[in-house]
């Protein structure tokens, strides 16, 4: 159970890092008048995710049963799919 713990607080610390890390990617990327619009994009889709996600992760586990938390799924970071994913 401490393991369960400790990989949900490396998970945590990977997610806050990758927030402000995605906006300092994506800032530079555009011109100075088209960084607000930018901006609102990143921040239409970050909301768009945080509103549906909690949605369709309980649908995901309604449909696939407890299959989902034994296949080890929560254990692996999200922060190092994000990072291999990255260009780079």
């Amino acid at each position: 159970m401490l393991a369960v713990a400790a990989v949900a607080v490396f998970m945590s610390f990977l997610d806050v890092t990758i927030v402000p890390t995605s906006l300092a990617r994506l800032l530079p990327e555009f011109p100075l008048a088209q960084r607000a619009t930018a901006t609102a994009i990143w921040g239409a889709t970050g909301a768009v995710a945080a509103a549906t996600g909690p949605v369709l992760g309980g649908a995901l586990v309604s449909w696939a049963g407890s299959g989902v938390m034994t296949s080890g799924w929560e254990l692996r970071p999200r922060g190092v799919d994000v990072l291999a994913a990255a260009p780079g």
